[in-house]
C-alpha cells in the first residue's frame, strides 16, 4: 500500500494519483530498499506487540505462583473458642475418671475439646517451651507442632488446625487444615477426610499434597500413648449442640501395692 502525502489515505500499488484527494502519489516509496525497511519496520512492530504479551503473560503466572506460595503461609479461618483455665481443669478431671474408669462416657464442650487435645499433646504454653528446649539441646534444626485448634462441626463432623513452627526460625510457621468425619466402625473410631487445606490453600483428595497432610498429622498422633488409648476405648461418638459426647469406658489401671498394706485381691472360690 501507498500512503498519500496529503491526505494520508492508503492506495493499491500500482496507483498514481490518490483515491481519496487525487494527490500525485510519491512513487519514490516504490523502491525495493524502501518496501524492505517498510517491511522491516512492521515485523518489528509486530515483534514488539508480540514480546510485551509474551512478557504479561509470564508475569500473570509468576504472580500467580508468588500467590499460591503466599498462600500456603497465611493464617486460615480460626473457630472462636476461649480455651479457659476453668475448661481446662474440667476437662483434665473428666479424662482422669475416663481413665480411671469412674465414668464411662464424657460430654465435652468445645473449649474443653481443645483444653484436652492441648494437654493430650503437650502443646500447654509449658508443654510447647520444654519440647522446644529438648530439641534445641538435641541440636535438631525442625518444624515443630505449637498449637492445635479443634472446631466441632455439623454432621459429626469436625475441622482440626495444627499450627507448626520452626525451632530456630520463628517466622517460619504454617497451618495444616482437615476436615472430615468421626464415626465407631466395627469397634474402632474411624476418622474420614474430606476436605484438606495447606494455609489457605485447599488441596485436591487425589492429590499427593493430601496425602502429605494427612501424614503430617498421623505422625504428630501415632505415638501418643494417651491419645491411642483414649480412641481405642470409644464405643459411640456424636456431636450435638457444639458438644462432643463420647461413650465407651477404659479399664481401670491396677494400682501397684505400697508397703504391702494394699487390700489384695479376693479369690474365687474352688468348687
Amino acid at each position: 500500500m501507498i500512503p498519500c502525502p496529503k491526505c494520508g489515505a492508503q492506495n493499491q500499488i500500482g496507483a498514481i494519483f490518490c483515491r481519496g484527494c487525487g494527490e500525485k502519489l510519491n512513487l519514490e516509496e516504490l523502491k525495493p530498499e524502501k518496501v524492505k525497511a517498510a517491511a522491516k519496520k512492521q515485523v518489528g512492530s509486530n515483534f514488539n506487540v508480540f514480546a510485551l504479551i509474551k512478557n504479561l503473560i509470564m508475569l500473570g503466572i509468576l504472580l500467580g505462583l508468588l500467590g499460591v506460595l503466599a498462600g500456603l503461609f497465611l493464617t486460615p479461618s480460626m473457630p472462636s473458642v476461649d480455651v479457659t483455665d476453668k475448661a481446662r481443669r474440667s476437662a483434665a478431671i473428666k479424662l482422669k475418671q475416663y481413665q480411671q474408669g469412674l465414668i464411662r462416657g464424657m460430654t465435652l464442650t468445645e473449649a474443653e475439646v481443645n483444653a484436652m487435645a492441648e494437654d493430650i499433646f503437650e502443646l500447654t504454653p509449658k508443654g510447647i517451651e520444654k519440647t522446644k528446649e529438648e530439641a534445641l539441646a538435641a541440636g535438631e534444626s525442625k518444624m515443630m507442632a505449637v498449637g492445635i485448634t479443634v472446631d466441632l462441626l455439623d454432621d459429626n463432623r469436625i475441622k482440626i488446625i495444627l499450627k507448626q513452627q520452626h525451632i530456630k526460625r520463628d517466622f517460619i510457621r504454617y497451618y495444616s487444615v482437615i476436615i472430615g468425619k468421626v464415626a465407631v466402625k466395627n469397634g474402632h473410631l474411624t476418622f474420614e477426610p474430606e476436605e484438606a487445606y495447606q494455609g489457605k490453600i485447599p488441596l485436591s483428595m487425589a492429590d499427593y499434597t493430601f496425602d502429605i497432610v494427612k501424614e503430617r498429622f498421623h505422625t504428630f498422633y501415632r505415638e501418643n500413648q494417651v491419645f491411642t488409648s483414649l480412641i481405642g476405648s470409644i464405643k459411640s461418638i456424636k456431636i450435638t449442640d457444639n458438644k462432643l459426647v463420647l461413650s465407651g469406658g477404659m479399664r481401670p489401671q491396677a494400682v501397684a501395692p505400697v508397703n504391702g498394706n494394699s487390700s489384695p485381691r479376693r479369690r474365687r472360690r474352688r468348687r
